[in-house]
């Protein structure tokens, strides 16, 4: 079973489409609600995807729990606001961009691997948000692509 925590954000549905196109076992859930807790836990979770929404990951509902809750076995993948809350669980700060991105297309360098294989590099991304994750010297994750102002796009935790 996948699980799809629901951020309050119309997208989610979008990313819902796609992976009960592929035949997923698809749960979605609000993240305010308790029963994501619990799901945490259960043997057939097999990936998690943290939707984008409003506001800042630390006024994510219960998605900041969820991941102290979750084994390291099970893969995540944070969209937006789920990207800074990983970032944000993981000891990076989070904060407001200098250059707000609304709307607006850049350009992407990444290393090619995982989700990036076989992805143009650079890549034009579309980009819709005001916040950034910026990491410390010992968070424990890599950055697998940033922008040309060196801002970060993706990260990935160590197995």
């Amino acid at each position: 079973m996948i699980l799809l925590i629901d951020n309050f954000d119309s997208f989610t549905f979008n990313l819902a489409q796609i992976l009960l196109g592929d035949g997923e076992d698809l749960r979605v859930l609000r993240n305010d609600r308790p029963e994501i807790l619990d799901l945490a836990k259960r043997p057939d979770l097999s990936g998690v995807i943290v939707s984008p929404g409003p506001g800042r990951p630390e006024n994510a509902g219960l998605c900041l729990r969820f991941l102290d809750l979750l084994p390291a076995a099970v893969p995540v993948l944070g969209v937006c606001l789920g990207h800074q809350a990983l970032g944000l669980w993981a000891g990076a700060e989070v904060r407001r961009a200098e250059h707000i991105m609304h709307g607006k297309d850049s350009a992407v360098a990444h290393e090619g691997t995982g989700i990036f294989a076989g992805i143009p590099n650079p890549t034009r991304v579309a980009r819709y948000h005001s916040l950034l994750v910026c990491p410390g010297p010992d968070t424990p994750f890599r950055i697998t692509a940033r922008t040309d102002r060196d801002e970060v796009m993706a990260l990935e935790f160590s197995d």
